[in-house]
C-alpha cells in the first residue's frame, strides 16, 4: 500500500512516522493522510493520470528543528526521479506553517506543512 510506502521514505527524518492521527504522548513527530482519493483509487491511479496527494505535517517544539526537518524532506523527495514505492514524485509542495496547541497532554507545538504528488505512470502522455 503506498502509505507502508510513503512512511518508509518519511523515516529516514529522524521522528517517529505516523499516519494521522498521532498518539497523543507523542511531541515531536511527522504525522501524514491521504488527500482525494480513497486507498481503492490508488491502484487506479498508478495506471492512469490521475495524482495521489498526501499532506505531510512536521510537528515540533522546536521551529528551527521543524524547519530543518522541512528541508530535508523536500531534498529527499523533490528531486528528479525520485518514487514512493513505484510512484513517481510529481512535486512537493510547501503548504503552511502553524502553531498549535493540540491537547492538553501535548505541548505548545509548531508544524511546517507540506503536500506530496505522487502521479501516475501515463500522467502526461
Amino acid at each position: 500500500m503506498i502509505d507502508v510506502e510513503l512512511k518508509k521514505e518519511l523515516e529516514p527524518l529522524g521522528l517517529p512516522v505516523f499516519y494521522w492521527p498521532a498518539p497523543p504522548s507523542v511531541n515531536d513527530c511527522i504525522v501524514f493522510n491521504q488527500m482525494d482519493l480513497t486507498e481503492s483509487d490508488v491502484g487506479l491511479a498508478k495506471l492512469t493520470h490521475h495524482r495521489v496527494k498526501f499532506r505531510v505535517q512536521i510537528y515540533h517544539r522546536r521551529i528551527l528543528d521543524a524547519k530543518a526537518i522541512g528541508e530535508l524532506l523536500v531534498a529527499l523527495l523533490d528531486k528528479r526521479n525520485s518514487t514512493v514505492g513505484d510512484m513517481p514524485v510529481d512535486y512537493v509542495s510547501f503548504a503552511g506553517y502553524f502553531e498549535n496547541y493540540l491537547t492538553e497532554s501535548r505541548e505548545y507545538q509548531l508544524s511546517y506543512d507540506f503536500i506530496i504528488t505522487l502521479r501516475g505512470k501515463l500522467y502526461g502522455k
